[in-house]
C-alpha cells in the first residue's frame, strides 16, 4: 500500500512504555479500596443521566434513549450478580419464585455459544427491555429539536418501544 507511511518514530517509545510497565495500584492500596468503597451501593441513575447529557451532550429525549441503551446491560448483570449473591445467602426461595423474579429482568433467552476467549464459559444471549432496568422519566425530557428529513440520526423509536434488545451475559 503505497498510501500508507509509518512514521520514523514508531513506535512511540513513551506510549510503548505504558504498555510495558503499567502504572498499577500497589496491594495495599486495593486493599484499603475494598474496605473503603461501597461497591453494591445503589445507583444514582437520575445524577448519572445528567452528567451523560452535560459531559456527552446526550440531551433531549433521544440523548435519554441513548443513555438507557448503554446502561442496561450493565444494570441487568449488576442486579443477577447481586440476586445471586442473596440467593446463595438466603435459599429460602423455590425455583418458581426466583424464575418469576428473573423474568421481571430477562425477557427472552435467544441463544447460548461457548467461546474459546472466554475459556469455555457458557454465555446466553438474552432480550431485555431496557427501560424497565433503567428507571427514568422520558416525559421530563426535552423533545428533540426538529431534525430536517433525510437527516434522522439511527436512535431508533421504535427499538425503545417494541422492548426487547439482544445482549450476552455470561
Amino acid at each position: 500500500r503505497k498510501a500508507l507511511v509509518i512514521p520514523e518514530d514508531f513506535p512511540n517509545r513513551e506510549v510503548l512504555r505504558y504498555y510495558t510497565h503499567p502504572c498499577v495500584s500497589n496491594a495495599g492500596t486495593v486493599e484499603d479500596l475494598k474496605q473503603t468503597l461501597e461497591w453494591d451501593a445503589e445507583i444514582d441513575v437520575v445524577s448519572l443521566r445528567k452528567f451523560t447529557d452535560d459531559a456527552f451532550e446526550w440531551h433531549c429525549i433521544s440523548g435519554a434513549k441513548k443513555f438507557i441503551r448503554n446502561l442496561a446491560p450493565p444494570l441487568l448483570v449488576r442486579e443477577l450478580r447481586l440476586r445471586g449473591e442473596r440467593a446463595a445467602l438466603e435459599l429460602n426461595d423455590d425455583l418458581e419464585v426466583q424464575q418469576r423474579k428473573e423474568a421481571k429482568l430477562v425477557k427472552t433467552i435467544h441463544g447460548k455459544r461457548t467461546h474459546v476467549t472466554t475459556d469455555s464459559t457458557p454465555e446466553l444471549r438474552v432480550g431485555i427491555k431496557p427501560i424497565e432496568l433503567v428507571r427514568i422519566d422520558l416525559d421530563a425530557e426535552k423533545p428533540d429539536e426538529l431534525i430536517e428529513e433525510g437527516q434522522a440520526g439511527n436512535d431508533s423509536d421504535s427499538e425503545m418501544e417494541r422492548g426487547a434488545i439482544g445482549n450476552a451475559a455470561g
